[in-house]
C-alpha cells in the first residue's frame, strides 16, 4: 500500500493514495452508506456536536468518513487528522482505534495514552461494528469485518457521554444492516429480478442500492455489482423515458408491460413496483420487480409440473413401424417446425410429444400440454392466449398469462386439436403464422416463440370436407407429420408392453415376485383388437396385477377384465342375434362399427393365408360383404 505523508504543525499521519482510497471505498460501499446515513440523520436530529467529531473506519483502519462542525474539523486538520488517513499500530501506535480493532471491543484512550503526538489532546471512544452477516443472493455480500465507529473529542469534555454516543451510533448502524439484510432475503424469496432505486441519496440523481442476478438474467446481461451506482449506469434516461416516468410518479403499480433498453438490447419486460420511505435515515425510493414473459413462463411451468419427463428411451417396441416412427421423430426433434402426430386414441401420442421436446434444443425450456377437448368452449381462448384485467366478469385483477405465453421459448402440445371450435381456429392460425398473440381485452401484441406439437385421433380430411376444420390451419400445424401405428398391428410388441406394465405396476405396489403370462395368454393378447390401444392394455394389466395373486396369468384373467360380453361374444360361446353383419364383433380380429379399410382387409388376408372365407370370418362379416368392400376399395 503506497502512502504519502500529510504534515500539519509537525504531526504526521499516513494518507492512502487516491487509487488505494477508492479501493477502500469500493469494498466497503454498502456498510459505509449505512453508516453515513445513520450518522448524518443522528446529527441532524441532535443539532450537531460541539468540540467532537464522529469517525467511521473500515476494518483496515482507513478513515472513510469524518463528521464534525467546521471549528472541530479545522482543529483535527491542524493535527493531520482527515479522511483518507490510515490508523494502524505501526503508523499511529496504541490508541482506542488500533487496540479496539486488535481486541475487538470498546475502548477509550485520552491524552498521554496516545503514542502519536497528533492524537494527544484528544479523547478517543471506539466501538467496533459487530454484525453476523449471512450471504444473501449471488451478488449481495458485506466484508467479513465491517470496521468501527469512533468519537474524537477535545480533552476535558464529557468523555463518558461520548462513549455512550459511539455505542448508540454503532448500534443504529448494526440494526440498519440487519433490517436491510432481512429485507433483501425476503426479496430473494420472490424469485424474480429486483432493482431498488433510492431517489434521495443524491438529489436529482437516482441511485441503485440493490440489484440481484435475476435482474441481469432478465436483461440478458452478465451479473455484476452496482451497489450505489447511478441508475444511468444501467438504464440511460434518453432510451428509457417510460421507466423514468414510472420512477418519478412515486406510486405503487401492478404488473406493467414495458420495453427496456440496457446494454444495447431492447427487452420486453413485466414490471411492478413498491414504494419505500424511511425518513429517519432520509432514505426513499422504489423497489422494482422486473422479469420477462419467458422467465415468468419458465417459473410457472416449473410450479405447474408440466415439464416433459419422457424420452425416446421410454418408448417400448421392436416392430418395424415403431422403429420407423422413432427414427422420424428423432429427425423431427432437430427442427423448429410444427409437428402433427396422428394416430388412434391411446397409441402414445403424448409420449412421443414429450420425447420430441426432450430431444430438441428446447429441452431446458417449458413444455406445456393442453387437452383441447377438455377445455370448456367459452374458456379455450382465455386459457390459450390469456387475458388482461377487466376482460370479462371474474377475470383476475392483474390479468392472466395464457398457455402460449407460459410455453414461450419452449414447446406447447395441443392434444385433441381436432376438437377446437372453428372460430378459435382462425385465431390460432394467426398466432401460428405471425408468432404473435393478443390477450383477451388487450390491444397489445405479444411476441411468442414456441414449437407447436399437435395431436389428434380425428379424421382431419373428413372434418375439412365437413367444414369443421380449416385446411390452412391443418397445413400450418402439420408442416411435419408423424403417424403412430395402432397396437393391434404391432405384433409381439403387445407382449413386451404387457410384461413392462406388469413390472412397473408390481414395483409400485412393492411386490418382488413378478407374474408371467402363459403361452395361451400371450397368444390371446396378440389376437385381441385393442381398440383402446396401449392405454387399454395398461388398464387391463393393472386390473390383473391388482386382483390376481397367481404367479401365472391365464387367458381367463385377461378376458375377465375386458368388456368381453359386448366386444367378443363368440369367444365366450355367446351367439349373436341378427345377421352376420351385426355391429358388434364376432371374432378377436374383427373391426368394430366402422367401414373397412384396405389395411384391415390386407391384415386379415395375411393372417388367414389368403383364404377369403376365413378372412371374412376373422373380420366378423359375411363373405359377400368382404367381396363388396374389396370391390369398393379397388382390390382384385
Amino acid at each position: 500500500m503506497e502512502k504519502r505523508e500529510g504534515r500539519v504543525r509537525g504531526f504526521r499521519l499516513p494518507l492512502a493514495d487516491g487509487v488505494d482510497f477508492r479501493e477502500h471505498c469500493r469494498k466497503n460501499v454498502r456498510n459505509f452508506r449505512h453508516a453515513d446515513r445513520n450518522i448524518k440523520s443522528m446529527l441532524a436530529r441532535s443539532g450537531g456536536l460541539k468540540n467532537a467529531a464522529i469517525a467511521y473506519f473500515d476494518a483496515e483502519g482507513c478513515l472513510l468518513g469524518l463528521y464534525a462542525d467546521l471549528p472541530m474539523k479545522e482543529y483535527l486538520r491542524e493535527r493531520g487528522i482527515t479522511e483518507r488517513t490510515v490508523w494502524t499500530e505501526r503508523s499511529t501506535g496504541n490508541n482506542a482505534v488500533t487496540m479496539g480493532f486488535r481486541h475487538e471491543r470498546e475502548l477509550v484512550t485520552a491524552g498521554a495514552d496516545h503514542a502519536c503526538p497528533a492524537l494527544q489532546g484528544l479523547v478517543i471512544c471506539f466501538v467496533p461494528l459487530r454484525f453476523r452477516h449471512v450471504e444473501v443472493g449471488e451478488l449481495y455480500h458485506l466484508p467479513e469485518k465491517l470496521g468501527g465507529i469512533a468519537v474524537l473529542a477535545r480533552e476535558g469534555y464529557a468523555a463518558v457521554e461520548y462513549r455512550f454516543l459511539a455505542s448508540a451510533v454503532a448500534h443504529d448502524i448494526e440494526m440498519t444492516m440487519h433490517f436491510n439484510q432481512s429485507s433483501i432475503r425476503q426479496y430473494e424469496r420472490q424469485n424474480t429480478g429486483i432493482l431498488i432505486v433510492d431517489t434521495r441519496l443524491q438529489k436529482g440523481q437516482p441511485v441503485i442500492t440493490y440489484a440481484n442476478s435475476l435482474l441481469f438474467e432478465a436483461l440478458g446481461q452478465p451479473a455484476r455489482r452496482l451497489d450505489f451506482e447511478p441508475l444511468e449506469t444501467l438504464f440511460k434516461r434518453e432510451t428509457n423515458g417510460k421507466f423514468y416516468e414510472l420512477l418519478g410518479s412515486w406510486k405503487q403499480t401492478g404488473e406493467l408491460s414495458m420495453t427496456l433498453e440496457a446494454g444495447g438490447k431492447r427487452i420486453l419486460c413485466l414490471i411492478s413496483c413498491d414504494i419505500y420511505d424511511q425518513p429517519s435515515v432520509d432514505a426513499g425510493g422504489l423497489t422494482f420487480y422486473i422479469t420477462t414473459p419467458q422467465l415468468e413462463s419458465r417459473k410457472v411451468a416449473h410450479k405447474m409440473g408440466n415439464a416433459a419427463v419422457l424420452s425416446f428411451s421410454n418408448v417400448i417396441g421392436e416392430c418395424p413401424q415403431v422403429k420407423s416412427a422413432i427414427r422420424r421423430a428423432t429427425l423431427i426433434s432437430r427442427t423448429d417446425s410444427n409437428v402433427m402426430i396422428l394416430g388412434e386414441s391411446g397409441v402414445g401420442k403424448d409420449v412421443f410429444a414429450q420425447a420430441i421436446h426432450n430431444a430438441s434444443s428446447r429441452r431446458d425450456k417449458p413444455f406445456i400440454a393442453v387437452n383441447c377437448a377438455a377445455l370448456p368452449k367459452d374458456l379455450i381462448a382465455s386459457e390459450l392466449f390469456g387475458y388482461d384485467s377487466g376482460a370479462f366478469t371474474g377475470a383476475k385483477k392483474n390479468g392472466n398469462m395464457g398457455k402460449f405465453e407460459l410455453a414461450n421459448g419452449g414447446t406447447i402440445f395441443l392434444d385433441e386439436v381436432g376438437d377446437l371450435p372453428l372460430d378459435l381456429q382462425a385465431t390460432l392460425l394467426r398466432v401460428v403464422e405471425q408468432k404473435q398473440l393478443m390477450r383477451l381485452g388487450s390491444s397489445r401484441l405479444i411476441d411468442v416463440d414456441v414449437k407447436i406439437i399437435s395431436a389428434t385421433n380425428a379424421d382431419i380430411p373428413h372434418l375439412i370436407e365437413q367444414k369443421l376444420f380449416r385446411s390452412d390451419l391443418f397445413f400450418r400445424l402439420g408442416t411435419l407429420k408423424l403417424t403412430l401405428p395402432p397396437l393391434r398391428k404391432r405384433g409381439r410388441d403387445i407382449v413386451l408392453l404387457a410384461n413392462h406394465f406388469v413390472q412397473s405396476i408390481s414395483r409400485r405396489l412393492g411386490r418382488s415376485a413378478l407374474q408371467e403370462f402363459s403361452l395361451e395368454a400371450e397368444e390371446l393378447l396378440m389376437s385381441l383388437p385393442w381398440t383402446g390401444n396401449v392405454r387399454e392394455l395398461q388398464n387391463v394389466i393393472e386390473c390383473i396385477v391388482q386382483l390376481y395373486p397367481e404367479t401365472c396369468i391365464l387367458p381367463e384373467h385377461i378376458l375377465e377384465n375386458i368388456n368381453i360380453q359386448l366386444s367378443f361374444p363368440s369367444v365366450l360361446g355367446v351367439q349373436p342375434s341378427g345377421s352376420q353383419e351385426a355391429s358388434y364383433i364376432k371374432r378377436p380380429g374383427a373391426i368394430p362399427r366402422r367401414a373397412l379399410t384396405r389395411e384391415d382387409i390386407v391384415d386379415a388376408l395375411e393372417r388367414c393365408g389368403n383364404n377369403r372365407s376365413e378372412a371374412a370370418k376373422y373380420l366378423g362379416i359375411a363373405r359377400k360383404t368382404l367381396y363388396r368392400n374389396m370391390e369398393r376399395l379397388g382390390m382384385s
